[in-house]
């Protein structure tokens, strides 16, 4: 084959290949999620207000910081592990999202748990932890939509983990405007009401989410 055929071979190649298009940056998604998120938070607050006591929980009830910083962690960490999952070679990003997602959350529920086994403090009835809760999840959709967007602007690779992630992110999202809200107290309330709401939404809708990402990821 001629320099000449082999040219044209090359430029026939490229005609054929669909344009290349620039990642964004991690820092640029996660800056626009995060943003959605505290307009979310903002109108929570707005909406249902902070409870009244809010100071004295803040700093005399172990269980509702816990669960509290547990959310927080859990938003935050899951959010970057799904964005950064999309850009090539953020690894240590996703790793470090997800070990401080899993952990504080898991360690706010811990102490959310060993309270609510020694019975501190009082408790409302099952019912108000799912009203709790079905309130956290249905403050989800809008985080939910703004970050499996940011993720789907990346490389999808792992859709499943990545839509677990930015399930769990989003939802805590919602469950720290609740869990500002809530007037109840009793660690199982925290525990059953607000903190659950991530893994509960990561675990029955992943699946469904990382079919959406398939499907629109460009």
């Amino acid at each position: 084959m001629s320099d000449d055929q082999t040219q044209r071979l090359i430029a026939s190649l490229a005609e054929e290949r669909a344009p290349v298009r620039r990642l964004p940056s991690v820092r640029v998604l996660a800056g626009a999620v995060f943003a959605i998120y505290g307009a979310v938070l903002a109108y929570s607050m707005l909406a249902h207000g902070v409870r009244s006591d809010w100071w004295a929980f803040f700093t005399g009830d172990a269980s509702y910081l816990a669960v509290l910083l547990g959310l927080l962690a859990c938003g935050v960490g899951a959010t970057l592990a799904a964005i950064a999952g999309g850009v090539p070679g953020r690894d240590d990003v996703v790793r470090r999202g997800f070990a401080f997602a899993f952990s504080g959350l898991s360690l706010g529920a811990l102490v959310a748990l060993f309270f609510a086994v020694t019975g501190a403090g009082r408790s409302g009835s099952l019912a108000d932890d799912w009203m709790c809760l079905s309130a956290a999840l249905q403050m989800s959709p809008l985080p939910v939509a703004a970050v499996l967007f940011a993720v789907s602007r990346g490389w999808v690779g792992r859709p499943v983990i990545a839509a677990a992630a930015a399930l769990a992110g989003a939802a805590a999202v919602g469950a720290v405007g609740i869990h500002l809200a809530c007037g109840l107290t009793g660690a199982r309330h925290f525990l059953l009401g607000h903190a659950s709401a991530p893994a509960l939404l990561a675990l029955f809708l992943s699946f469904p989410a990382a079919i959406l990402l398939r499907r629109f990821a460009r």
